[in-house]
């Protein structure tokens, strides 16, 4: 498989990519581009007050904080290369999302 397909198949796995639990409110991950630096996550206004941390692929907390609006862009244009694991985590409602940076 070349490169491009890869990062695309990637992509695609990441859009279904999550946890589900009874009860869970749905929230959908956009990407703008397969090129792109940007993770942007829009949110459902229910999940307003939730707390999005970003981890490294061994576990390392590379960034946290509180989702104020229903639209968050994490830009990964200045952190290595690797694999991310986005959580959003409401009360007992958890969700998690992956973004690879090539």
């Amino acid at each position: 498989m070349n490169p491009k397909a890869t990062v695309v198949a990637l992509l695609l796995a990441c859009f279904t990519y999550g946890t589900t639990q009874a009860g869970e409110i749905h929230v959908p991950a956009h990407y703008r581009a397969p090129q792109s630096s940007l993770f942007v996550y829009k949110a459902n206004s229910a999940f307003r007050g939730a707390v999005v941390e970003v981890f490294f692929a061994n576990g390392d907390l590379v960034t946290s904080q509180r989702l104020v609006r229903k639209r968050l862009v994490i830009d990964f244009s200045h952190v290595k290369a690797g694999a991310y694991v986005i959580r959003v985590t409401k009360g007992d409602k958890i969700q998690d999302f992956q973004f690879v940076k090539m």
